[in-house]
């Protein structure tokens, strides 16, 4: 399955990702733009929503973060002429908040 993302207007991000390991899911892997991460790092509004696709196709919200969670993951720029623009982040699932960051205070 690919991995896409879907930008909505109240500054969340939402990935459908491939949850891997055993049948208890203990890890999401999903793909990350410079971008996103400088914004989720400087906006604390902003949050990425982690979804997962079931077998009948139907979506299903696997939790959500804010960029805190993932930034200590991202690659650092090591080269004087080079630098990361998007990286893929293996997340622990217990990194993730139940539900979805709607009533959640920055």
């Amino acid at each position: 399955m690919g991995l896409w993302k879907l930008w909505k207007g109240c500054g969340a991000v939402m990935k459908v990702v491939n949850p891997q390991g055993t049948a208890s899911s203990s890890r999401v892997e999903f793909f990350v733009s410079r971008n996103e991460a400088t914004v989720g790092k400087h906006d604390p509004s902003w949050a990425l929503i982690a979804v997962g696709r079931n077998h009948d196709e139907t979506l299903k919200s696997l939790g959500w973060c804010r960029a805190d969670a993932f930034i200590p993951l991202l690659p650092n720029d090591s080269a004087a002429y080079g630098r990361w623009m998007s990286a893929r982040v293996s997340l622990p699932i217990g990194a993730l908040i139940p539900g979805l960051p709607l009533d959640i205070p920055a």
